[in-house]
């Protein structure tokens, strides 16, 4: 690791001790304050622990950080273009906390924070923030309704750049022989503090279907999610889009208790802005291919979990009828994860 990079990761551990201490005195309250357990015998009472937390940190290489197009001649000007690849530290923090309200309704808080932190392209850096709560209704063990809540709030290379409310209604059903199936609705509203024209609304649906292996711990998930975004009016629609979503996921063991992900994501993406005078409108087909090796180091160590190491590799591409917005990249993980 070169010095800057080792000055880099120091850094980010000086101005994030902070956060790290706000998730200790959230999600270990009964340890920090030594909280005497609950001695009620209600029938719906929570037993045992209700809460939990992950960390996971990685060092990443992206051979296309910009989104720079494959026409070397369409590239903007500008320090941040001139080498399109970048090495980055990222990491996330995130925590739960569960209260059972009654036999059938819960409900659980939660906390998240991701931030990314690049070598040399400082206006990438970008630390997002996410404030959730999640109330579920069990209506049998088979079926529930679920409604989510999260507000997220993004700072970019040092500055607030936007928050967005979401609401994230569920039904979920659970069928013993053929999987689960999800039906959702979501509505995003985002306020862009560095860009009026880039304000939105976006609303969508999803459904989802996820089949369980009864001989194994492998599954596979396919989805569709269609979503509907609209920019300020009064500033053009150079933002505004529909966008059709299908994926594919699955997850299985291979020897060596070594855990395999892969994914597929094809969207098409059309734009209510015009390529030109009388021209067509702009359309885009991104596709994204993710694998993802994992491997439990150790179970289990005093209050830690399940330390994992994880490398990850993802492919992108985009081919746009905007022809300076298609483009390709390659990143390359490999990072810890620990549950506390």
């Amino acid at each position: 690791m070169r010095g800057e990079e080792i000055a880099m990761a120091r850094d980010f551990l000086k101005c994030n001790l902070g956060s790290l201490m706000i998730l200790a005195v959230l999600f270990f309250p009964k340890t920090i304050f030594a909280e005497e357990p609950s001695t009620s015998n209600s029938g719906y009472e929570q037993t045992g622990k209700n809460w939990k937390v992950k960390i996971t940190s990685a060092y990443a290489y992206d051979d296309n950080a910009v989104a720079n197009p494959q026409d070397d001649s369409l590239r903007p000007s500008g320090a941040d273009n001139i080498g399109s690849g970048d090495s980055l530290f990222e990491w996330t923090g995130y925590g739960y906390l569960d209260h059972q309200l009654s036999e059938k309704l819960s409900l659980r808080g939660t906390y998240a924070i991701d931030q990314t932190l690049y070598a040399k392209k400082s206006s990438l850096d970008l630390t997002v923030q996410i404030f959730g709560f999640s109330p579920t209704y069990q209506f049998s063990r088979s079926l529930r309704f679920g409604f989510d809540y999260k507000f997220i709030h993004s700072t970019s290379d040092r500055k607030a750049f936007s928050g967005s409310h979401v609401i994230n209604p569920s039904l979920t059903y659970l069928n013993p022989k053929f999987g689960m199936t999800r039906f959702s609705i979501e509505s995003q509203l985002t306020d862009n503090w560095q860009n009026d024209a880039r304000d939105q609304n976006k609303y969508g649906l999803g459904v989802s279907h996820t089949y369980l292996f009864s001989e194994s711990d492998s599954n596979i998930n396919f989805a569709y999610d269609f979503s509907v975004e609209n920019a300020d009016k009064s500033l053009g629609q150079a933002f505004d889009r529909n966008t059709h979503r299908v994926s594919l996921r699955g997850e299985t063991w291979l020897p060596y208790e070594v855990l395999l992900n892969s994914s597929y994501d094809f969207s098409h993406i059309q734009y209510d802005s015009r390529l030109g005078s009388g021209s067509s409108f702009r359309q885009d087909d991104r596709q994204d291919v993710n694998l993802q090796l994992s491997k439990v180091l150790f179970a289990k160590w005093k209050m830690l979990e399940d330390l994992t190491v994880e490398t990850k590799y993802r492919h992108t591409s985009n081919v746009s009828t905007l022809h300076d917005r298609s483009y390709k990249s390659n990143r390359y993980d490999v990072g810890f994860k620990v549950f506390f």
